[in-house]
């Protein structure tokens, strides 16, 4: 499916089910593949300068926020949001309800910073800010502020133009005396505890750190073939003793650099667990990763070794939001991979080739997509495998964040670019799929917030579709939008922000006004915002933290780069 919404207006559903649901508005982590091929983590969106950052981390944790760990192959600059934080959820801590009354909301957009700004990302602790580029006389200096407003934070004063800063859960990182790949410093940012600085040679983009912003993983002690790497508190983090370490011996932790190109590192964090998928030694022939995890305070625990080719799987990897049940694949063959994560480790293969699978946010089951099937199975040395819709199946949409539904279609038009829309039950033993919309003309953005709805653009013509909603468990359809571009869904709630006006800035961004609607209620369009910028390749200028939307202003001669704003919704 290529996936595009509105002809010459937009890409669509690729881009804003991932950037308007937060992974994808559904699961305890990010997908191990999305439809296109992709694997977990996108990447870090580049700086305009600077020199090339690494493999960076990727793997999720917690329930479905706007940002997760590290994005991937971040590269460094200071006016670029380089290394920006993934898709990959991350713990929903963004402001509740506004207590809104069902009598009239006006949406009352925030001034954040003025000036001219370069989003990077919105931090996922108790109190998210929104942190940014802000251009200087002299440079640039990379700012913190909380994203219902308040008082910016300076993190670093006129950042060199070869570091690189991003948020990583509930932390912003960025270094400092970046040369190549590597750097002399990482700076760690909590608004709990501050900055704090770890002098250490380490290796640019790998570094996780859990949603509440409690804890941080970064490179330590790196070489241009391999790097150690410290698990530490965000409170006081130090290169001192890295957990992960060694590059020979009878169990060698450090990761392996020299195989990048073949085995991409991914770390993240699933709660308090960092979660590692990477390859050891220090050579380049070494292409078989281990699975790793440390717990708070423990000692690394070992869950798949690579001492045995049987073992082998893809790097990509989820996790519920504890790290005690964990998704993988077989290399070769896309074999699903149960991996029970206790006192002790259980690997259960399943019976099939996955294609794409998804953690409810409870942690119950994992759901995914088998060539045109759709299956559940248990967590459990022997996993119990259920099928949901057993032919036909296309593409796996979306999964509610009430761990309920499954979005999916099984009709895609003949230039595929339009698709049909399906619900499913994943609760009941022998469900029956709901029609959202019969006919391969729609483009589906996902569940609401609450996983009631299924928000939808149907009747599309040359620049517009009707914006629509429709129960997820089926019933009457309600237009939000008769007019509408595309859709930003947040992490709760029944809100959906309409772009109810586009037109081009310059290549590949455009300007967007939104306007928010009530998915269950429908009725007027309250104006939210104007001059929006929004990149039509899908370049992350904007983000939710819970029902606040931040977004940048759009500047006609510098497109990507203005005030910074947010807009929070009932």
């Amino acid at each position: 499916m290529k996936r595009n919404l509105f002809v010459g207006a937009v890409t669509m559903l690729g881009v804003f089910v991932a950037i308007a649901c937060g992974g994808e508005n559904t699961t305890t982590v990010a997908p191990v593949e999305d439809e296109d091929g992709g694997s977990s983590g996108t990447s870090g969106t580049s700086g305009t300068s600077g020199t090339s950052g690494t493999s960076g981390t990727s793997g999720t944790s917690g329930t479905s926020g706007t940002s997760g760990t590290s994005g991937t192959s971040g590269t460094s600059g200071t006016s670029g949001t380089s290394g920006t934080s993934g898709t990959s959820g991350t713990t929903d801590s963004g402001p509740p309800d506004s207590g809104v009354d069902s009598g009239p909301f006006t949406i009352k957009p925030v001034t954040l910073r003025t000036g001219e700004t370069q989003f990077i990302g919105v931090t996922t602790d108790a109190t998210p800010h929104a942190v940014y580029y802000l251009k200087t006389a002299t440079g640039y200096d990379v700012e913190a502020v909380p994203v219902t407003g308040g008082a910016p934070v300076v993190l670093q004063a006129n950042i060199a133009n070869a570091d690189a800063a991003l948020v990583v859960g509930g932390a912003v990182a960025w270094y400092t005396g970046t040369a190549g790949n590597l750097a002399t410093a990482i700076n760690i940012w909590t608004k709990a505890n501050g900055k704090k600085t770890v002098t250490t040679s380490t290796r640019i983009g790998l570094v996780a750190g859990s949603a509440d912003g409690t804890y941080v993983a970064f490179s330590v002690g790196a070489t241009a073939t391999s790097t150690e790497v410290a698990v530490t508190t965000t409170a006081a983090p130090s290169a001192a003793t890295p957990a992960l370490t060694g590059t020979t011996g009878a169990n060698p932790l450090a990761v392996n650099l020299a195989a990048l190109a073949s085995c991409r590192p991914r770390l993240g964090y699933a709660g308090a667990v960092l979660i590692g998928a990477y390859c050891t030694g220090a050579v380049a022939a070494n292409t078989q990763p281990k699975l790793v995890t440390v717990a708070a305070g423990a000692a690394p625990v070992v869950r798949i070794n690579n001492n045995l080719p049987a073992n082998s799987f893809q790097t990509p990897w989820i996790a519920d939001s504890t790290g005690s049940k964990i998704f993988v694949r077989a290399t070769t063959t896309n074999i699903g991979r149960i991996v029970l994560a206790g006192a002790t480790t259980t690997v259960a293969n399943l019976p099939d080739a996955v294609n794409i699978a998804r953690i409810p946010s409870d942690g119950s089951a994992v759901v995914y997509r088998s060539g045109a099937a759709l299956k559940k199975a248990t967590w459990a040395a022997t996993p119990v495998v259920s099928t949901l819709v057993a032919t036909n199946v296309k593409y796996f949409l979306d999964l509610s964040n009430d761990s309920k539904y499954i979005l999916f279609s099984d009709l895609e038009d003949a230039t595929q670019t339009y698709v049909n829309a399906k619900t499913v039950d994943i609760t009941v033993a022998t469900p029956t799929p709901v029609v959202i919309e019969a006919t391969a003309t729609t483009s589906p953005f996902g569940f609401s917030g609450a996983g009631t709805h299924v928000i939808y653009a149907g009747e599309i013509g040359a620049t517009t579709g009707k914006l629509k909603s429709k129960p997820s468990a089926g019933g009457t359809e309600k237009v939000l939008d008769p007019a509408s571009y595309l859709a930003f869904i947040p992490l709760s709630g029944n809100s959906v922000l309409s772009a109810t006006a586009f037109s081009s800035l310059a290549t590949d961004w455009a300007k967007i006004s939104l306007g928010h609607v009530d998915a269950v209620a429908g009725g007027v369009i309250t104006p939210a915002t104007t001059d929006t910028v929004f990149s039509e390749q899908g370049e992350l200028t904007d983000g939710w933290a819970g029902k606040t939307f931040v977004y940048t202003g759009a500047v006609a001669a510098t497109p990507g780069a203005g005030p910074l704003y947010s807009v929070t919704v009932p």
